[in-house]
């Protein structure tokens, strides 16, 4: 009896969905932290929580409850004026946005799970080493998966 949790696949299937969205299009999308290396614009998942509850009689099957933590990342141009924040900012919004969309047209993320429980979010701007400004949309997903014995 073999029992794999879901998490690496619901990663992979939902780096596949972002990246075919058009409004996407030359964003990173990454399963891991990959800091700076995802270039001016990101999708970065890089923690996941879970708890694994058995499912039933049996123990045939398990419950995962699972928080899948990252941030969108954009960087903009050195400047403190209001229209680069702003820039920043909306781009950030707009990242947040497909991914958010992308989680409402395929809640279950082929497939692989039961439902999604909760999203938060957490927006910050700044400005980085280079004097380059940034807007990070932090976010935590929460979903329930049921995994079963092989």
């Amino acid at each position: 009896m073999t029992i794999t949790t879901s998490v690496g696949p619901v990663l992979d299937e939902l780096r596949v969905q972002l990246i075919a969205r058009p409004g996407l299009s030359g964003v990173g999308v990454f399963t891991g932290w990959v800091g700076e290396d995802g270039g001016d614009e990101s999708i970065q998942f890089q923690t996941v929580h879970v708890t694994a509850t058995w499912a039933g009689m049996g123990r045939r099957s398990i419950t995962e409850d699972y928080d899948l933590e990252g941030f969108v990342w954009v960087v903009r141009k050195p400047g403190a004026g209001e229209t680069v924040i702003k820039a920043a900012r909306d781009r950030a919004e707009a990242i947040w946005n497909e991914l958010l969309e992308q989680i409402q047209t395929d809640p279950h993320i082929g497939g692989l799970l039961l439902m999604p429980k909760s999203i938060d979010r957490d927006e910050d701007y700044g400005i980085d080493g280079n004097g380059n400004r940034v807007a990070r949309v932090s976010f935590k997903l929460a979903f329930e998966a049921r995994i079963s014995a092989s």
